[in-house]
């Protein structure tokens, strides 16, 4: 069965529901999805009313259900669709609606915060799981864990208040990857120094 919303300009919409027995679909590339069916029927009514138009039965149909609509260039992508370099790209050309430019800074932080997360991982995980292998290695995987959930937490937790108020903005996003990075290079420092 295939249900598809039919819309022409200036017309009230229309809904085609397709049903057979038999059919294949595949990928057309950068067009859309191929749809060929056979021995069924079809029937078109107007979407508002659901009174039928057009009722009747087929041996083959075929039909494109296409990636992108005719309007697919008016629609502004969201900041999260888009890559670092267009978010800044956008940035710096500025005109842009009241918000946008706070929530592509907040992208901007939050891949930058994110990208970050392994390095901050390394330098908190290397240190406590050396010190803690000689007692047990179940705590160290635990203070592992600890830490992951407590970084994120705290990450997850400064994005909303961020979005919240724009005052928090960018310290509450970067305060868990400068903390984790601090703790790391002591936990570093004082593994090192009792060598």
């Amino acid at each position: 069965k295939l249900t598809r919303r039919v819309q022409r300009p200036g017309a009230e919409p229309q809904l085609m529901r397709i049903s057979a027995a038999e059919g294949r679909y595949g990928v057309a590339p950068s067009l859309g999805i191929k749809i060929e069916l056979a021995g069924g029927t079809l029937s078109q009514s107007a979407f508002s009313g659901r009174t039928r138009l057009l009722h009747g039965g087929f041996s083959s149909y075929r039909t494109l259900l296409p990636f992108l609509s005719g309007d697919a260039e008016a629609r502004q992508l969201r900041p999260r669709e888009l890559t670092t370099p267009a978010l800044v790209r956008r940035l710096a050309a500025g005109a842009m609606e009241a918000g946008l430019d706070l929530r592509y800074r907040m992208e901007i932080v939050s891949r930058i915060s994110v990208a970050l997360a392994p390095l901050v991982f390394f330098l908190l995980g290397a240190p406590l799981g050396l010190v803690l292998d000689s007692k047990a290695r179940s705590s160290g995987f635990a203070a592992s864990l600890l830490v992951i959930f407590l970084y994120y937490g705290l990450t997850v937790g400064g994005m909303v208040l961020s979005r919240k108020n724009p005052a928090f903005f960018p310290w509450a996003m970067m305060v868990p990857t400068a903390a984790g990075a601090l703790a790391g290079a002591w936990l570093w420092r004082r593994k090192l120094s009792f060598r």
